[in-house]
């Protein structure tokens, strides 16, 4: 195993092209995405369940290498700050095979 740092990002779902494009340009070449999330913050209950799936918030779930983690969240920054959403940033153990 080796040390990484798990990155995860909760935004509104019209806002996933633009934060992919940020984490391109930040080298971030491996992620994956959450759809359908149901939650409650600080902007209401999040159901996405509307007619035609409505706007509803999505995960992306990255890693990075201890170290690279702060230049990657002061890209993502730039959205959360405009659009809202939240990114949580915690110790990870990566099981090589």
């Amino acid at each position: 195993m080796k040390p990484v740092k798990r990155i995860e990002i909760v935004i509104d779902s019209p806002e996933l092209p633009e934060l992919l494009a940020v984490l391109e340009r930040e080298g971030v070449d491996g992620y994956t995405v959450f759809s359908q999330l149901r939650g409650a913050g600080n902007r209401g209950h999040r159901d996405n369940d509307e007619p035609g799936g409505g706007n509803g918030n999505v995960c992306v779930l990255t890693v990075a290498r201890p170290g690279e983690e702060d230049r990657i969240v002061a890209a993502v920054r730039t959205i959360l700050r405009q659009r809202g959403g939240m990114c949580l940033v915690s110790d990870a153990m990566w099981v090589v095979h």
